[in-house]
């Protein structure tokens, strides 16, 4: 009788250095990371149970005590306790006081109509950014916790753009195919509007207008308008394709029949083996239209 092979349990996908990976840990405890490369061949398939991630920090990696088991179409893979305690939800629950660090002040465009302003340890650089799926962003300023965050919450008063927007929101809105140009001129305009409304506490450095767009480190523009959306993994499900795109942790898949659209959040707390398939199965897809039309998205189990 042979034995199981060991199975690597997905903890996220991230972004390192303009490059996504997707991080897990092995069998023995020990962080792993594997590179998703745009064009590159992906192949796993689900060992199950899905189970808590435990907390996450760099270079510290604490297992959930419960082996919680966490529902399929979860997109938070955390139990509550561990939730609670983790210091990344602390700090977007506004419960975590200055802790010494440096953080950064952004300004993204996600799409028209959608600026998001949000606040990431400097130390970080563009990552979050990055895992955002920010097609193009500038820095605004930089300090103390207190004092960024006490300007983030100026600045989603005045309506000029949000700390928030649905993952549905972003995703539907890769259907506008803007340039960079024009991007850049959508996002310098609610840059200047924040500049012109928003008081500016002393203390706090004004960082000048400089956008990156990050829309061909994704693949945005080879992104297909009409795809198939993963709503559950379950055990034995298989992805197999080549990966097209990735938007922050938005992963497109090149299937053997079309394009597949995968929210890696929903891989995370899953044991996962490398896999021989070329045809992806199990998995519950529903249809996506980034066309513009208002077609209704249909279920199917494949």
């Amino acid at each position: 009788m042979t034995s199981p092979r060991p199975s690597w349990t997905v903890t996220g996908v991230y972004w390192r250095s303009n490059q996504p990976v997707l991080a897990a840990v092995d069998p023995r405890g020990a962080d792993r990371e594997r590179p998703l490369c745009l064009g590159d061949p992906l192949a796993l398939r689900i060992a199950g149970p899905r189970r808590c991630v435990g907390i996450r920090q760099p270079g510290n990696h604490r297992a959930c005590p419960f082996a919680a088991e966490i529902a399929p179409r979860a997109t938070a893979a955390q139990c509550s306790a561990c939730a609670a305690a983790d210091p990344g939800h602390r700090l977007a629950r506004d419960q975590l006081a200055d802790d010494g660090r440096v953080y950064a002040l952004y300004l993204t465009w996600l799409g028209p109509g959608m600026a998001k302003v949000g606040l990431t340890a400097a130390a970080r650089g563009s990552g979050r950014l990055a895992e955002q799926g920010a097609l193009t962003f500038t820095w605004i300023t930089r300090g103390p916790l207190p004092a960024i965050r006490a300007m983030e919450q100026a600045i989603s008063r005045t309506g000029l753009a949000a700390e928030r927007w649905h993952r549905r929101a972003k995703v539907h809105a890769w259907s506008h195919r803007t340039g960079p140009e024009d991007r850049q001129r959508a996002l310098r305009i609610v840059y200047e509007q924040i500049a012109a409304t928003v008081p500016w506490p002393d203390g706090l450095p004004h960082e000048p207008y400089q956008p990156v767009d990050q829309a061909e480190l994704f693949g945005f523009d080879r992104l297909p308008t009409r795809l198939r959306e993963v709503a559950a993994l379950q055990r034995d499900s298989v992805l197999a394709g080549t990966v097209r795109g990735l938007v922050g942790r938005e992963l497109v898949l090149d299937t053997d029949t079309e394009p597949v659209l995968l929210d890696t959040r929903l891989l995370a707390g899953w044991p996962l083996l490398s896999s021989t398939a070329s045809t992806t199965a199990n998995l519950s897809l529903i249809s996506l239209d980034l066309s513009g039309s208002d077609d209704a998205d249909q279920t199917a189990l494949f």
